[in-house]
């Protein structure tokens, strides 16, 4: 349950950078609104794959530009986060997408007295 609240919180927070103005197409007389640069930090083992994969499809769309994707451990080590990131951006046709390695730990947070 907590996945699925920060993914909705991710890509709530996605949408409020989203320009309302579609496409110059759309509207003529509007000019065309420049896709946000995104820097999307992530740990995909599983349920943030598909929010790089809707990131792909907006960066796709116009309404989006990936610049780099960092990966740290989380559902799984920061060894697979890394590989899944640059398996998921190729296969989105963003292979030349930057992604850095992060730590390959999860953080755990410090037990209070």
């Amino acid at each position: 349950m907590h996945r699925v609240y920060f993914l909705s919180q991710f890509v709530f927070c996605i949408a409020m950078f989203i320009p309302a103005q579609t496409s110059a197409a759309d509207n003529p007389a509007s000019p065309r609104v420049a896709p946000r640069k995104i820097l999307f930090d992530t740990d995909p083992g599983g349920d943030d794959i598909f929010a790089l994969l809707w990131l792909q499809s907006l960066a796709r769309q116009g309404h989006a530009e990936i610049v780099a994707v960092t990966t740290v451990a989380g559902n799984v080590d920061g060894r697979h986060t890394f590989a899944n990131a640059c398996r998921t951006l190729a296969l989105g046709g963003f292979a030349d997408v930057e992604v850095g390695r992060g730590t390959d730990t999860a953080h755990q947070a410090a037990d209070k007295p």
